[in-house]
């Protein structure tokens, strides 16, 4: 099955080979039916008996995982553009930089009169959502 999924052993999750995004334990199956239409059927028994033979962590543990500090990308996670907040030990980041503008405004009392508070990034998310805050596990230069 390593043609469809990508196993990542330092964060126990399934990545998947099309579409270069983690995908939680319990939506491994759900994901091949739903957007491999044509692998789900015709591997089904096996993708199951696959899915079933692996050590997953948990949504909630993926949240947790998140890295403190720039790390090298996650083969397999697609990379993306982004915007990074350079405030210290803020960790926003966002594929937005209109959603970085109003964090810096909201949180950090940025005004449009001052220098920007942002810097352009590379991104990538082990959930596939780079929007969702909280998802968002690695940032790298």
């Amino acid at each position: 099955m390593d043609h469809h999924l990508i196993y990542n052993g330092e964060f126990k999750l399934t990545i998947c080979r099309t579409c270069q995004v983690g995908l939680p334990s319990g939506n491994i199956l759900r994901h091949l039916r739903m957007h491999h239409q044509e692998t789900w059927r015709a591997h089904k028994r096996v993708l199951e008996k696959h899915v079933k033979k692996l050590d997953l962590a948990s949504l909630q543990d993926l949240i947790d995982a998140q890295p403190d500090e720039v790390r090298e990308p996650i083969q397999g996670i697609k990379i993306v553009a982004g915007w990074c907040c350079s405030e210290e030990s803020c960790r926003v980041a966002s594929i937005s930089e209109q959603y970085l503008r109003k964090h810096a405004q909201k949180l950090h009392g940025w005004t449009a009169n001052t220098e920007k508070i942002w810097f352009e990034c590379q991104l990538q998310t082990l959930l596939g959502n780079p929007y969702i805050r909280f998802l968002l596990l690695i940032i790298y230069v």
